[in-house]
């Protein structure tokens, strides 16, 4: 996975394949609260075009001036895994836990439904159905599995508006 983190007027662009733990590291080390941005998918080659597209920004290492063309990167990407991972609220996000899990496979939903076993339009519905939250807990359950995770609920505090 690719991630931005902000800290203050800088961003950093990194790769890691554990980003919990790496984001973890970063965060112990810096005496500042850092913010994450985004979390994509990627690899070290992503990393490396993206500091190459953003080279004119470098401050230094994989820290970059927080500027309006990474902002709108991040903005433009289709795929913003930060719930995932536990950085972001699900009222924060267009993605339900089913389209969450499929989408941080990089899978198409012609390739879920070839893995869950059922058609495409039945694992739309199942999508639909997550979305409107009228799926069942065994059917998200069933569905993890088969993906190889597990489902895990979670209380976070209600903000108030």
């Amino acid at each position: 996975m690719v991630y931005f983190l902000k800290l203050n007027e800088f961003v950093k662009i990194g790769f890691s394949d554990d980003v919990l733990k790496r984001i973890s590291q970063i965060q112990t080390s810096s005496p500042y609260k850092i913010e994450v941005m985004s979390i994509i998918h990627g690899d070290y080659d992503k990393e490396k075009e993206l500091h190459k597209l953003f080279k004119q920004y470098k401050a230094s290492g994989e820290w970059f001036y927080l500027s309006e063309e990474i902002l709108d990167y991040i903005k433009s990407h289709p795929v913003n895994l930060k719930w995932n991972f536990g950085f972001e609220s699900q009222e924060n996000t267009y993605l339900n836990p089913l389209m969450s899990l499929r989408l941080s496979m990089n899978m198409s939903m012609e390739e879920a439904a070839e893995k869950l076993g059922v058609t495409k339009q039945s694992y739309h519905a199942s999508e639909k159905r997550c979305l409107q939250g009228r799926i069942t807990i065994g059917t998200l359950s069933k569905y993890g599995r088969a993906f190889g995770k597990k489902l895990e609920y979670r209380f976070v505090p209600i903000v108030n508006q």
